[in-house]
């Protein structure tokens, strides 16, 4: 088992081995030139517009997840309390009361609406 991790990992070591020999001499001048550069505040980024649609699309996505993950949480501590201090008789759905039972099955909407989903 170790011998395949070994060979797993020695294979891309072995194949970019020799370039990285080849390229050493020119590390030094290239991490100085960067670090000037980065310290003059001359480095340069380039998003294409592709890049920011996706990540828009990621940073809703995670937001719209947050907010439901948050709303199941929210909803299913409100089932709990009324479950366990609410003294006053309401419709008995199930063996639970219908705002508890009503509360639980919104929760776990929020739940399934908030779990992410794979493409």
């Amino acid at each position: 088992m170790a011998l395949r991790a070994r060979s797993k990992i020695s294979k891309p070591i072995q194949t970019l081995l020799p370039s990285w020999v080849q390229n050493s001499p020119e590390m030094p001048r290239l991490l100085f030139e960067y670090l000037k550069q980065a310290t003059s505040g001359k480095t340069h980024m380039e998003m294409s517009s592709k890049d920011i649609a996706r990540l828009t699309d990621a940073t809703y996505a995670m937001q719209r997840t947050a907010v439901l993950a948050i709303l199941g949480v929210a909803m299913l501590a409100a089932a709990a309390l009324l479950y366990v201090f609410d003294a006053r008789p309401h419709v008995m759905i199930f063996g639970l009361a219908a705002p508890v039972l009503s509360l639980g099955l919104g929760a776990a909407a929020a739940f399934l609406a908030a779990w992410p989903k794979h493409k």
